[in-house]
């Protein structure tokens, strides 16, 4: 995702990739084979249908790295508009990034809407609509009001075009969502083959709200 969050990076030493997986079929002589039985390696409490947006490989990276992924079949409803402010670097790639911990960056605002069950629409937008883009399938893990969101997405960022995988995490609480953190991957782009613009693709950072709490708000 082409966020400023994730603009202007040097070489990374962490690569993450996205791919499609194949469902293993699982047979049991004492059960009939259902896909929420027995969960691949990585994969406990995440279901097929998220399986098939996102890697395990993808999960454990971004858990090494300290994004809390709220597993399970019962999400909450999470509809509504939120603003990530402060937005403050959490986890930076290594000791070349120009971003260092803790550095704060503009606003952002997430919008979550039409939510049946598990399946969910995102648009996100920068404080000066500099960075702004929509999920093009997005889905929810967790249970009780914990949850974890994983989405693809499409957007722009100065001029330059982008599809991105992002993963929001927190517990929505009625003030907003609470420990707020998010974590992008920049998967393609359009030009910008020196990287001046925006990372490079196959990178990412993760970032929370500074105030552990990404404010309810009514304008988007």
């Amino acid at each position: 995702m082409a966020l400023k969050f994730l603009s202007f990076m040097k070489r990374s030493n962490i690569v993450f990739y996205v791919g499609i997986l194949t469902v293993i079929m699982f047979t049991s002589c004492s059960k009939k084979n259902n896909p929420d039985d027995i969960q691949p390696k990585g994969y406990e409490g995440i279901s097929p249908k998220i399986q098939g947006l996102i890697s395990a490989e993808l999960l454990d990276k971004f858990s090494g790295l300290g994004l809390k992924i709220n597993r399970g079949g019962t999400p909450p409803n999470i509809e509504g508009i939120f603003i990530d402010n402060p937005q403050t670097l959490q986890v930076p790639f290594n000791a070349n990034d120009p971003y260092p911990v803790g550095k704060v960056d503009k606003d952002y605002k997430f919008k979550f809407y039409d939510q049946i069950d598990d399946d969910v629409k995102m648009s996100y937008k920068d404080a000066v609509s500099v960075d702004k883009g929509d999920g093009i399938g997005s889905l929810i893990s967790g249970s009780g009001n914990l949850f974890t969101l994983y989405g693809k997405t499409s957007g722009t960022e100065s001029g330059i075009s982008y599809t991105a995988v992002i993963i929001v995490s927190g517990e929505i609480t009625p003030q907003g969502i609470k420990d707020f953190q998010f974590a992008a991957i920049l998967v393609d782009k359009t030009g910008d083959a020196t990287n001046t613009i925006l990372q490079p693709k196959g990178t990412g950072r993760i970032w929370k709200d500074g105030n552990a709490l990404a404010s309810a708000t009514t304008i988007f």
